[in-house]
This record gives structure tokens, sequence and C-alpha cells, in this order.
């Protein structure tokens, strides 16, 4: 029976996904030129079916999933979000980042990471610092206005020069 409700429950949450992958396809962020579906030409990456950790019904933050880009393979790096929180205008998205070669110091996800809602695009406020080559942590944005569709950019981690996640 359990195995049954989780099997329901996995399924309609790809449906939901697959529902709404058209209406990102398009999506333009303004004005820096970000209408990124995901998977296009420009090397772009979005969610995936296996990347889904959370079941369906995408009805307040915390039922957001999981998404995944890149890979741990030849100098890549997966980076995991999750939208946590959205209260009193601020957006909460924890993050997990894994990579066997790629030294994760360097890089600056206030700095390369950028929400993308309505016509707006925003860099966040506050990202935890990452180090050594397993990192987690917390990104913060000041949002004005609603909040409902949404992207997250990050650009310029190894082996994927543009990573969106979609929700």
């Amino acid at each position: 029976m359990k195995s049954k409700m989780f099997r329901i429950m996995v399924t309609t949450g790809f449906l939901v996904l697959l529902a709404a992958g058209p209406a990102f396809a398009g999506m333009n962020g303004g004005g820096s030129g970000s209408g990124m579906g995901a998977g296009d030409e420009r090397g772009v990456s979005g969610p995936s079916p296996g990347s889904m950790q959370k079941a369906a019904g995408i009805t307040n933050i915390s039922d957001m999933l999981t998404v995944s880009t890149g890979s741990t393979d030849s100098g890549g790096v997966k980076i995991d979000l999750t939208p946590i929180s959205f209260e009193d205008g601020i957006l909460k998205v924890k993050f997990t980042v894994n990579t066997h070669a790629v030294n994760l110091a360097e890089q600056n996800l206030v700095e390369q990471t950028r929400l993308v809602y309505g016509k707006k695009e925003i860099k966040p406020v506050k990202a935890d610092n990452m180090g050594g080559h397993h990192s987690k942590g917390t990104i913060i944005f000041e949002v004005e206005g609603e909040l409902q569709n949404f992207m997250i950019v990050i650009n310029g981690i190894p082996n994927q020069e543009k990573r969106a996640y979609q929700w």
C-alpha cells in the first residue's frame, strides 16, 4: 500500500513538471537576456525527472522539489537547490554541492547567482560560502511583490557555464 501511494505521488509530481515545462521554455527574465528554457542550445540545464525528491502539488514553498544540475564526473560539479521558505519577502533556498576535482572555495554564489521572477532579476543578499569538495548552505533573496513561478540561474561553476533551476 505504502509503495503504491509513493508511486502515485511521484508520478503526479512528474506530470506537474511536464505540464509546467512549456510555460518556462519561453520565459524571459528581462534586462540581461536570461530567457532560458531547460536544455536549450546554450548549455543551460534545468530540472530532470530524476531530480525530484518530494512528491507533487506545488501549493506552497515547502512542497517544492529539489532540482539538480551537473555531475561529479570529469571535473564537474553537481548542485542541488531546494526552496525551503518564503516569508515576509525573504526566499531561502538550500544548496548542496558535490565535486571530486573543483575547488569550491573559489566560487562566490552571491555574485554568480540570480533569481528571475516576473520581469525581475535579482542577486542574493546572502549566500553561505563553499569550500572543499562537499558543501551545503543557504542562499537568501529579498523579493519584492509576489513570488509564484521563478527560476534561479547560477553562472560560472565548472563544466556548465549556466545552470537554470525552475519552479
